[in-house]
Parts: structure tokens; sequence; C-alpha cells
């Protein structure tokens, strides 16, 4: 199954995009995956393949690991790109989690958002993903297990192996004679996916040979019918859905029937690719959070992210978007900023525009300065007669409280030009047909 057409097919169904970044890692999965994209695109000028290693601290960047990875790169003729993902210590995710939202976070800073980046997740992979989410107590959207195409972020992720099973993977490996590293902490059954791959399936598989086709067969029929589902949903999503910044409205939530409010709370959380919530967890943001006084600022904590209220709006954010932002210096200099910068859980990139963002005659020769709220700062927001306090402008555009000092303010020569995904202070705002540069926060 693992042919030259097969693969051009399946790619060709899930982007157009022509530049492909291989994740390897060094294992007998991604080397399959990586040989099999050489294999079949590296005739074809229309594809550009490229591969990016996520330096995380176990075995697999191990320097014999990734000596490994730059040979099969300097084999292949292909450009090899290692960036470090740097861990939070927040512990109230797994290991797992963080390990995750650390890589993702690096491919954002290092992706551009015209290429797409591929895993080489596979079919015991999905079945693994569905158990534990079963075993959290998700419903027919966490059973889904993980697409073959989903959008996080900046970025978009392929899985275009996740119907093939590890034998088959095995079979190609020996077939063309791959050679690739184990990591030694994929048998450390402390995590838990180790444990379901170790301890768990193989239990199952003795009892019931035939369970993981059928498991992996069961997520196919679960992606059928929440495709249909979304499609009714869609309608009343959009109807409390407020997309400037990404909220629910409270009332209109609270007019719904309780069984819609949480098939759109469902939905709006499946969106921003995070965890579902169990009827634990809904029956909590109804009670807790939703029916709260209005003047009250709740706020509830699931799996890797937090739900909060301010006001007449539900809001949601990953918790180590939250702890990374606690984080940020206080002052960082951004000397090229015509290329991306990350900054805790941000990723800052410059977008030459006309007539719009700050005048790009300002930034010429010179770096920025970017910087937090302190106290005290003012601006005069294009179309406002009188420079007013940051605090109050903040204030009247209903920035939450938790909020409002994590904003990058965009300063040249120690003078406020910016505040990130809100204004542009006057004199510095382009004007009608001059160049421009936007500021887009992700």
């Amino acid at each position: 199954m693992l042919t030259k057409p097969w693969f051009t097919q399946e790619i060709q169904k899930l982007t157009t995009a022509k530049t492909l970044w291989i994740a390897c890692s060094g294992g007998l999965d991604s080397t399959v995956l990586l040989h099999l994209a050489v294999q079949t695109f590296q005739e074809l000028s229309a594809y550009v393949i490229k591969v990016i290693h996520i330096a995380e601290g176990h075995l697999h960047n191990s320097p014999a690991v990734i000596a490994h990875i730059q040979s099969l790169c300097m084999l292949y003729n292909i450009d090899f790109k290692i960036i470090p993902a740097l861990l939070n210590t927040d512990k109230t995710v797994s290991p797992e989690e963080a390990e995750r939202n650390a890589r993702l976070r690096a491919l954002q800073a290092h992706i551009p958002n015209d290429e797409v980046i591929l895993f080489a997740h596979h079919a015991r992979d999905q079945v693994e993903t569905c158990l534990m989410r079963l075993f959290r107590g998700s419903g027919i959207q966490g059973m889904q297990g993980m697409r073959k195409r989903q959008v996080i972020g900046s970025i978009t992720v392929l899985r275009p192996l996740l119907d093939i099973t590890y034998g088959t993977m095995q079979e190609y490996a020996k077939t063309y004679e791959l050679q690739w590293y184990d990591d030694s902490s994929n048998l450390d059954q402390v995590f838990d996916r180790n444990y379901m791959r170790h301890t768990i399936l193989p239990n199952i598989i003795n009892r019931w040979p035939q369970a993981l086709s059928s498991i992996h067969a069961f997520a196919k029929l679960c992606q059928e019918e929440q495709q249909w589902l979304d499609e009714i949903i869609e309608a009343l999503f959009l109807t409390v859905y407020d997309k400037a910044d990404n909220t629910l409205c409270v009332s209109k939530l609270l007019a719904l029937p309780d069984y819609k409010c949480k098939a759109v709370i469902r939905y709006w959380l499946s969106q921003a690719s995070l965890q579902m919530p169990n009827k634990n967890h809904l029956a909590i943001i109804i009670s807790e959070v939703l029916q709260a006084k209005m003047d009250a600022v709740p706020r509830v904590k699931i799996a890797n992210y937090e739900i909060r209220r301010y006001q007449d709006k539900l809001y949601v954010y990953p918790q180590s978007v939250m702890l990374d932002l606690k984080k940020l210096p206080r002052e960082y200099y951004w000397e090229q900023w015509e290329e991306k910068l990350v900054l805790g859980a941000w990723v800052l990139q410059t977008v030459l525009t006309t007539g719009k963002g700050i005048a790009k005659h300002w930034l010429d020769n010179k770096a920025i300065t970017i910087r937090f709220r302190q106290g005290g700062e003012k601006c005069q927001p294009a179309g406002r007669r009188h420079s007013h306090s940051l605090k109050k402008l903040l204030q009247e555009a209903n920035i939450p409280p938790w909020f409002r000092d994590t904003i990058p303010l965009i300063y040249i020569d120690n003078h406020l030009v910016a505040v990130v995904g809100l204004w542009v202070c006057d004199p510095f705002l382009a004007k009608k047909d001059e160049m421009g540069i936007e500021i887009k926060i992700t």
C-alpha cells in the first residue's frame, strides 16, 4: 500500500501546498515517512521536501540521533532544521501534554503559513488515542481520534499514514533496509500512552485479535457522524460566536436548551483543537461559569486549557499560554522585525501593507522594542482627537483584566507606536497610499 501513486494521491487529497516539512525524530515511523516522501516527490519539481527535528531532551535528541537524521538529509539532498522545544513547568498538565504543547509552539514559529508539516502517526497511534479519550469520558467528537488534516493555530498538520498499520511500516522499512533509532523513553510506562501501548493493548488484542481494526473503523464512523452533526451545530454556533476575539456570548448560550448549549461549547473547543470536556466538565462550565454573577470573573481548568468569563463573554485559553505570558520579560528587542518572533506563547509577524499599520518610514533602519503594560502609558488611537491612558482604552475595549498586561506594546525610540492587535497611535499610522507594516499576533 505504501507506493508512490498511493502517496501522491493521498497528499493531493489533503493539501495544495508544495512545500512539505517532515517531522523526523529518527524513529521507525518518521524514517519511513521521510523515505516515502523523498521517493515519491524528490524528482517532481513541483514539490519541495524539508525535514524538521524538534529537540525535547530525550534519547532521540542525542548527538548520534541528530547525526543520523543529518546523514539522511545529506543522502536525500534536502534541507534539515533542528529547533528547540522549551517545556514549561506547569504541573497541571501531563508530561505528554507539556511536550505536545512545546512542539506546537516551536512549529508555529518556524513553519510558514503556506507550507504544511507531515507527522508519521499510523493506525495503532489512532487506536491508542481513541482508547485514551474513551477512558476520559469523551463523546463522539473525542472518539474521532486524530484527523488526517488538522489546522492548529497557524500551522497545517497532515497525517497521511493514519490508515497504515504498524506492521506495514515495519515491512516497508525492511524492504528498503532503512535504519532508525528507537527512543528508550517510549518504553517508560509512567507515560499513559506507553502504558496503553505495552500493557493494555496487548491484552486486548490477545483476547480480541480484530480489536485494532474494529476500533480504527469506529473512529472513522465517528468522524462521519460528527461531520454531519457539525453542519447542524455550526449554524447555531455562529449565532453566539464573536470571531473578532474567539468568544461566545454568555446570555445567548444561557437562552439555549441545555443540550444545545453543551453542543455549541464542544464545537467551539473542537475548532481550537482542544481536548473535549466530559459531562462533568460541561456541568461545571454551565453552573459555575455561565451562571455566575455578572460582576464575577469565574474560570475553570480542563485538561490543558482554561475557560473564563468576563462580562457577557466566554473565553478559552491554553494553560501553557497563560503560564508563558506570566513569564514574559518586561522588555524585548526585535531587531530583525522582518522575521517571525516567538515571545512566550505569542508568535509575532510583520506584514507589508498599503495605507494600514505603522508607516514603514518609522521603522527604516530601526529596531522595535516590545514592552508590556506597567502603568502610565498613553496612546492617541488613529481617529481620536486626544491621547488617553492605556488603562482607560483597554477598559473601554472590554479587554479582560487578566489579559491586559500580556498585550505586546510596540515602541520605537522610546515612543509608544502601537498596541498589537488593537491600535496604532498617531502620528505613526500609515496614510492612505503610504507603505505600512501590520504586526500580526497568533
